[in-house]
């Protein structure tokens, strides 16, 4: 659904997000595809924070905004910042897409 060259990494990382879930980085210089994160539901949008390049963000249809941190080994920096629930069922609302300040990441 998604792929973005990290920033910082001089065009050599690429995170991406898919159908299944999963939230893979490419490490072009070391031929290398590590899985880092894993939605419930399918994975719609990946980001980057403009500051380090080493957090990686991801929405998905489970309702969840993730964080993920590259500098932790592969499937272990991975956090929900976010899950939307509906109140009265608690079935998660599904998240299409995630934007962040072109100027400050953590706005």
């Amino acid at each position: 659904f998604n792929a973005i060259f990290l920033h910082h990494s001089g065009d050599h990382k690429i995170a991406s997000c898919a159908a299944d879930g999963e939230v893979r980085l490419a490490d072009l210089d070391r031929g290398i595809v590590s899985l880092i994160a894993t939605h419930r539901g399918m994975a719609h949008k990946v980001a980057n924070d403009l500051e380090s390049g080493n957090l990686i963000f991801s929405c998905s249809e489970d309702g969840t905004l993730r964080s993920t941190d590259t500098r932790v080994s592969p499937g272990q920096g991975s956090e929900v910042l976010i899950r939307l629930l509906k109140e009265q069922t608690s079935t998660p609302i599904g998240l299409m897409s995630l934007s962040l300040h072109p100027m400050n990441s953590y706005n």
